[in-house]
């Protein structure tokens, strides 16, 4: 039976059991014993994934990949814990990469609560359950809300084990959803990828740590202290030209040994390091894994080029009127960028003045100029065109929607939260009752929440729809507003399916990647989606090509093929069942209209 040597931290020889996980000291040793290696998910196949082509992740920036890295002395790595006599290892590294990642992608670093996603995960039964630092993609996709911070439910694993009372924080939970990071992170998860060379695992780096795993050995021969193997889980956060860094879950104040000896590691604060080019390097690489993390850019549907002010200079926004009064209102890149996104026109970008703080700028060219960091948005914003030709407006006195024949005197809105929200007035939204004001902040999914009913989707670069034909199969084709095949039903905001109106079954996947409308979910299961930056894209990140075909590649800003446009839609009120419509002259929530045409919008997208 395979085992894992873990620092005897206590001066007492114990014994304990907890899960099938026995420990035992063995020649001054904690030994953990139970499983042979840690259990693994299933991550060959995930939907949009080519069969045999492996996901290529584009870099943001043309920059070379620096010659060393290390994210913790860069302060986006959480602390070492002591995981102490438990298997959690692969929780520890899992829950403590992932945020780190989390927190480079959206700029908005906060370390999460390992003790949240345990207990959220596994209850008080299975403290000690070992697992992949995968695992957590796969959980997590679904369960975005065991996402805390760790000043919010502490580490106490020894306390969990002690009185099985450890308390899970997620949505059902009180206290409320306001302390989940997903409230204030905007993330989605990519697939599980591996790096198993050392080009892939610097690429790879250069977005946040590493988990891997490998059997944990002392005083070889050679004198490395790993071997081949998956017993315990780490997470590797740097390089330079001659270690690969890694983070142990042994305790920060963990120096080993006492008497250091030639080729044998330090720990310190939890670090350790493996040389290059030895025999410990091949089996870190062996099993370095990580998950791809995407900021959610359907959150609010704005994005930020970075620049200076110069001399164009900018206005700063009015602080008694948006409540922005502090620097610690926002004390990230990631929560300033929140907060601009969602007061659409009222903010125009974001900028660091010579003391390092963060303010909102109301527009483009003003008082404050020189040589400061800006970030100027670009907001992703729709307009409605009817049927009949014209498009949804706003009445600038009692704020009505009413009907113009132009594009030029359409309202601009933005989709957030399943919410269609007035990008020129944000404190409104469509609602059950036509335009009424809401809270930006506090989405009202029963008051607010629209989706796309019997909508074509069309990619705008190559003008194919999907379709379906005799197969049930999924396809590109040219548009036809009279081709049942060509109509389904999607969400407006997060993860959801594709329902096809005429074959009336959800699109699957076989594990071999045959797509198929049907109600068979075990030999396909369902596909999910996501909209992201006008993209319709698979919820693991991956695209389609402008023809329909998945394209094996993951998302990445800027494709200018990916944009698909709802078109000849019903916009339909969640809650009511009700649709926007046209009645008469009027733009109304209606139950029903004398002509389906009545019911029927186009998307058409601009930048703002």
């Amino acid at each position: 039976m395979a085992t894992i040597a873990v620092l005897l931290v206590v001066a007492v020889a114990t014994s304990y059991a907890d899960d099938n996980l026995t420990v035992s000291k063995v020649n001054g040793y904690i030994n953990l014993e139970g499983e042979t290696e840690l259990p693994d998910d299933d991550i060959s196949f995930v939907p949009g994934q080519v069969p045999g082509k492996r996901a290529r992740v584009r870099r943001s920036t043309s920059e070379p990949i620096p010659k060393e890295l290390n994210w913790k002395l860069r302060g986006m790595m959480p602390e070492a814990v002591y995981q102490g006599m438990c298997n959690i290892c692969g929780y520890v590294s899992g829950t403590q990469a992932m945020s780190s990642r989390v927190g480079i992608a959206t700029e908005n670093y906060t370390p999460w609560s390992i003790q949240n996603v345990i207990v959220c995960m596994n209850g008080n039964s299975k403290l000690c359950a070992g697992a992949q630092p995968q695992r957590l993609n796969n959980i997590m996709r679904v369960h975005d809300d065991y996402a805390l911070r760790e000043e919010d439910n502490p580490f106490m694993h020894k306390k969990c084990l002690e009185y099985k009372n450890c308390t899970c924080i997620d949505s059902t939970s009180t206290p409320s959803h306001h302390l989940l990071l997903r409230d204030t992170q905007w993330f989605f998860m990519g697939p599980v990828l591996t790096a198993m060379t050392v080009p892939e695992l610097k690429a790879a780096l250069q977005r946040g740590p590493v988990t891997t795993c490998y059997d944990r050995a002392w005083k070889l021969s050679n004198g490395d202290t790993c071997r081949k193997g998956c017993t315990h889980a780490n997470s590797i956060v740097g390089y330079d030209s001659k270690r690969w860094y890694l983070q142990e879950s042994l305790g920060k104040g963990f120096i080993f040994p006492k008497s250091p000896r030639k080729n044998e590691p330090q720990f310190r604060n939890g670090t350790w390091w493996v040389n290059r080019k030895s025999e410990c390097e091949k089996y870190v690489l062996a099993r370095a894994k990580y998950t791809e993390v995407f900021y959610d850019y359907d959150r609010a549907n704005a994005y930020f080029k970075a620049g200076t002010v110069g001399s164009e200079g900018v206005e700063l926004l009015d602080q008694a009127l948006f409540k922005q009064t502090k620097k610690e209102e926002y004390p990230t890149m990631g929560l300033a960028k929140r907060r601009c996104s969602l007061l659409a026109v009222n903010c125009a970008g974001i900028v660091e003045d010579e003391e390092g703080t963060l303010k909102l700028v109301s527009k483009i060219g003003g008082p404050m100029t020189g040589n400061f960091k800006l970030q100027r948005k670009v907001h992703m914003v729709i307009y409605l065109k009817h049927s009949s030709g014209k498009y949804l407006g706003i009445s600038t006195g009692k704020k009505n929607l009413v009907l113009v024949p132009t594009r030029e005197e359409a309202a601009p809105f933005f989709t957030s939260e399943h919410r269609i929200v007035s990008y020129e007035y944000p404190g409104y939204a469509l609602s059950g009752r036509g335009l009424q004001k809401h809270d930006i902040e506090e989405p009202d999914a029963e008051k607010n929440s629209f989706e796309l009913e019997g909508t074509i989707l069309q990619n705008l670069a190559s003008g194919k729809v999907i379709d379906s034909n005799g197969d049930n199969d999924l396809f590109g084709n040219e548009l036809s507003l009279t081709v049942p095949t060509q109509r389904f039903s999607v969400k407006l905001s997060g993860r959801w399916l594709l329902y096809s109106e005429n074959l009336k079954m959800n699109l699957g996947v076989s594990h071999k990647g045959k797509y198929r409308f049907t109600n068979n979910e075990i030999s396909f299961p369902r596909v999910y989606y996501r909209w992201q930056a006008r993209g319709m894209i698979f919820d693991h990140g991956y695209t389609y090509l402008p023809d329909w075909t998945p394209s094996g590649e993951l998302f990445h800003l800027g494709d200018e093929d990916l944009a698909v446009a709802p078109t000849d839609t019903k916009l339909k009120h969640t809650a009511s069942g009700n649709y926007l419509g046209v009645k008469g002259s009027s733009v109304k929530i209606l139950s029903s209209a004398k002509k389906d045409a009545d019911l029927r919008w186009t998307f058409e997208y601009g930048d703002r």
